[in-house]
């Protein structure tokens, strides 16, 4: 090789090693550190840095829940539903709530934690694949307003600290999280309508507005997403009020649903496109939204509705959707499985999952995956 050919070479290489972050790359870091030093301040704010000890502040909480759930008598399935005070009551399945109420719920957070190595491995697996995963945990109705369950609350109404060790977690280990408890807490004072149902386990279009648009916020960093924006819209929205009774209202006395009546007639976005028609996701989209049923709730309730609909006219996009009821890997598994069709182009994938999943329970054992 000539000693020019030889010289331009290394420089090519050079240029390789030492190339420039993206600005989208930048913008995630900033992201992730930004988040990462919130929950610190809110660590040392609620018990000077020490998380162990934050935890053991709220054991009169867990006492109290648990309390509450041992007297609220069981139903014709055998749930127990809790009521949140006062009226018009929102209500919820113990079983929901119980994440909160664990004896040793800082496990989920440690090393050893199958959530913990589940969410990280994902995340690594598929930013080698050059996509980014942006994971969404969802608060629960009883993690936003315990303050209707029992008083042992504190004037932070942050309740489970062992959530937010968990995210902190994540975020060491370079997860992008996008949290959403502090926004549903500052909007749940705010907002005209619960951001949860009235006798249903999932969040309302009012919480679900909220999550599309940080959802967003994030995603505009993307140039696929930025040249989008500036293109025609491809969608609109239009406002409709759908009666929805929610699975758990024939658990309810009559007394208990004429108590919840005024919560029934609940307002949503429905989104439409150019066409006039309801929005559908499709198969082949650069925005994907993985998950449990948090993230196909609504258009089930009313097409054209719910975080996916939303999303998309957030960001000028289609959006893919690959769900399972319940908290599972399944999502991921498919994605996985389907790698050579799915992850053809450049991707981010949200992964929005409701906290009470959060649990070190077996289905987060994840298996051994590809290295191509």
């Amino acid at each position: 090789m000539k000693p020019v050919t030889l010289l331009v070479a290394l420089l090519a290489v050079m240029a390789l090693g030492f190339a420039q972050p993206s600005a989208s790359a930048v913008a995630r870091t900033q992201a992730v550190q930004k988040a990462k030093l919130a929950l610190e301040e809110e660590c040392r704010r609620e018990a000077a840095g020490n998380w162990e000890a934050w935890y053991g502040q709220l054991e009169p909480f867990r006492a109290a829940m648990l309390a509450l759930t041992e007297r609220t008598p069981q139903r014709t399935k055998g749930k127990r539903l809790l009521e949140l005070l006062p009226d018009p009551p929102l209500y919820e399945d113990s079983q929901q709530a119980w994440y909160m109420i664990l004896p040793d719920g800082l496990q989920v957070a440690r090393p050893e934690s199958r959530v913990l190595k589940a969410i990280t491995t994902a995340s690594s697996w598929l930013k080698r694949r050059r996509v980014d995963l942006i994971f969404v945990p969802v608060p629960k109705v009883s993690e936003v307003y315990p303050d209707r369950l029992v008083k042992q609350v504190p004037p932070s109404r942050i309740v489970a600290p062992h959530i937010r060790k968990l995210i902190y977690e994540l975020l060491k280990a370079d997860v992008e999280v996008l949290d959403l408890l502090p926004a549903f807490l500052a909007a749940r004072g705010k907002s005209p309508r619960p951001l949860y149902y009235a006798a249903d386990p999932h969040w309302t279009n009012e919480a679900e507005k909220i999550a599309a648009q940080a959802i967003a916020e994030r995603l505009k960093r993307y140039p696929f997403v930025q040249k989008a924006l500036k293109a025609a819209p491809l969608y609109r929205v239009e406002p409709v009020a759908f009666r929805f009774n929610g699975v758990q209202y024939p658990e309810l006395t009559p007394e208990e649903q004429r108590r919840v009546g005024p919560l029934l007639d609940v307002p949503m976005l429905k989104v439409l496109d150019s066409a006039g028609k309801p929005f559908e996701e499709t198969d082949d989209a650069r925005a994907i939204i993985i998950g449990d049923s948090y993230t196909h709730c609504s258009r089930y309730v009313l097409k054209g509705t719910g975080i996916n609909a939303l999303l998309a006219k957030e960001i000028n996009q289609p959006i893919t959707n690959i769900s399972s009821g319940g908290a599972t890997l399944q999502p991921f598994k498919e994605i996985v499985r389907d790698r050579d069709e799915i992850l053809v182009a450049p991707l981010v994938i949200v992964w929005i999952i409701s906290n009470c999943a959060l649990t070190d329970y077996p289905d987060w054992q994840m298996p051994q995956l590809p290295e191509n």
